[in-house]
C-alpha cells in the first residue's frame, strides 16, 4: 500500500504494477463511478427543470449500471415533462 501512495505522489500510475485482478477491479470501479455520475446527472437535470422525482425513481436510476441506458435517460431528462414519462419512454 505504501508503494502505491509513493507512486501516486510521484505522479506515476500505480495500476501499471498491479496484477490483472487488481487492474480489473480498478476498471470496474471506474465504470461504476461513471455510471453513478450519469445517474446523478439525470437527477440533477430533472431537479433543475423543476421535475419532482420520487425516492423509488431515484433509487431505480441510481441502481442502473447500464451506461447506454443511463445516457439515453440523461438525454431524455432534458425534454420530458415528468420523471414517470422518462422511464416509460426509454425503458
Amino acid at each position: 500500500m505504501l508503494a502505491v501512495i509513493v507512486e501516486v505522489q510521484r505522479g506515476q500510475d500505480p495500476g501499471k504494477n498491479l496484477g490483472g485482478m487488481h487492474a480489473e477491479n480498478i476498471a470496474k470501479g471506474k465504470a461504476e463511478g461513471k455510471a453513478e455520475g450519469q445517474a446523478e446527472g439525470i437527477l440533477t437535470v430533472l431537479s433543475a427543470r423543476g421535475i419532482e422525482v420520487s425516492d423509488d425513481f431515484s433509487e431505480r436510476i441510481r441502481k442502473c449500471h447500464d451506461f447506454d441506458r443511463l445516457t439515453a435517460w440523461l438525454r431524455a431528462a432534458a425534454t420530458v415533462d415528468s420523471s414517470d414519462k422518462l422511464l416509460d419512454d426509454i425503458s
